[in-house]
């Protein structure tokens, strides 16, 4: 039952995603178990359950455990396919009243990368503004999330109350975790976006917005930044994603677009065919090292037969078919009457004349008892003449 259902997942999965312009890979656990692999990293961190996760938390420490824990499963990113969900560990940095926390996802030995960046600004003693950055390389460029709580949050008493402040700054690196934590492996993206839902605190709003808040901030960040992962993939930039909802605002082009370009390029190959077999008296080449996306194109283009030739149409072979049917019905109707003729003429003569019938059976019989008188008389005699033979030669 585990097993179908999971089946059922991965084939819904792959359903939703049938409109997302991202790379999907399916593959196997070894235990019968399919799961999809996206390249779309985006969806898989939800930048909207991280600034809900970060209002009600009391401090980083719990901050960062809550965005690692398996109970809650915020986190669906898997940058070192791996099979299990990374863990994001969080640095922070001050300068005044900002205060810059960067999310960063443990992908090796000694090798991070940066994930998302929440920036909090104290403008007065009554208001604060929060941030969440996307990295670029995995959000695209200008992706920022500005929540309005729907009440004061607890931790931001911890950035401005404490006398002796203390950046945060996590210990935690690769192989060595809290002892509660457990890894899980990576759900559908489907399947992780109806879960993180529930995980939204909908007292608050969540806004997008493309500047930043605060310039200085850039610097911060560098100062803690870590971009592995960047670094390695740089020279793949079919990898680079962005999130859905950030097309319109890249030069990607639509699915209905790459479908014009491609029936563009189809119909293009399909005129240098047809040149190609007007060139070659309208047939199409024969040549058997022609690949086969070209064969099949000249098949779908091979010159149209005259109408004035004589080949017959469906409708007259349907025809045709009928009366060499017909035809042949009448002919076998044709034999059996004269055989029912015939039959029906013998039985008429026998019933007419009865006595003829019966000599002529009566005759027959004796012949045939003729016949056999003779052969048995000559089977008798054949002995008689032999003793007479011999009793000849004993009497000389």
């Amino acid at each position: 039952m585990k097993y179908i259902k999971t089946l059922a997942a991965t084939l819904a999965g792959g359903l939703l995603l049938l409109g997302t312009p991202s790379v999907l890979l399916a593959y196997n656990d070894g235990y019968g178990e399919v799961y999809i692999e996206s390249s779309n990293y985006s969806q898989d961190l939800d930048l909207n359950a991280v600034s809900s996760l970060f209002g009600e938390s009391q401090d980083l420490a719990q901050f960062e455990w809550r965005l690692n824990d398996p109970s809650l499963q915020i986190s669906n990113l898997d940058l070192n396919g791996d099979g299990a969900v990374d863990y994001l560990r969080v640095i922070e940095t001050s300068r005044g009243n900002l205060r810059v926390i960067v999310i960063q996802a443990i992908i090796g030995r000694d090798r991070y990368q940066d994930v998302a960046t929440i920036e909090v600004f104290r403008e007065s003693s009554s208001y604060t503004r929060v941030q969440v950055i996307g990295d670029p390389y995995i959000y695209g460029d200008g992706y920022i999330i500005q929540p309005y709580y729907g009440y004061t949050p607890v931790i931001f008493n911890y950035f401005w109350t404490r006398p002796h402040y203390t950046p945060y700054y996590s210990h935690y690196r690769w192989g060595y975790y809290p002892n509660r934590y457990r890894t899980w492996r990576p759900h559908p993206t489907p399947y992780y976006n109806r879960q993180i839902h529930n995980r939204i605190d909908r007292r608050n709003e969540y806004r997008q917005t493309r500047s930043p808040m605060r310039p200085e901030s850039r610097q911060m960040h560098n100062s803690v930044s870590k971009r592995d992962f960047t670094r390695q993939h740089r020279e793949r930039p079919d990898q680079r994603t962005v999130p859905a909802n950030e097309y319109r605002n890249q030069n990607t082009p639509s699915i209905r677009q790459q479908q014009s370009n491609s029936a563009a390029q189809y119909n293009q190959r399909v005129e240098q065919l047809r040149e190609r077999n007007r060139i070659q008296n309208n047939y199409p080449s024969q040549d058997r090292n022609i690949n086969k996306y070209e064969h099949k194109l000249e098949q779908r283009e091979r010159p149209v037969r005259n109408p004035n030739q004589n080949i017959p149409s469906a409708n007259q072979q349907q025809s045709n078919s009928a009366a060499q049917y017909n035809q042949r019905v009448e002919q076998l109707k044709e034999r059996n009457r004269t055989h029912n003729n015939q039959q029906s003429q013998n039985y008429n003569d026998r019933r007419s004349n009865p006595a003829s019938e019966v000599r002529q059976r009566a005759s027959t019989q004796n012949t045939q008892r003729s016949r056999e008188a003779t052969d048995s008389s000559s089977q008798e005699s054949t002995p008689n003449m032999r003793l007479q033979e011999r009793f000849q030669q004993h009497s000389r």
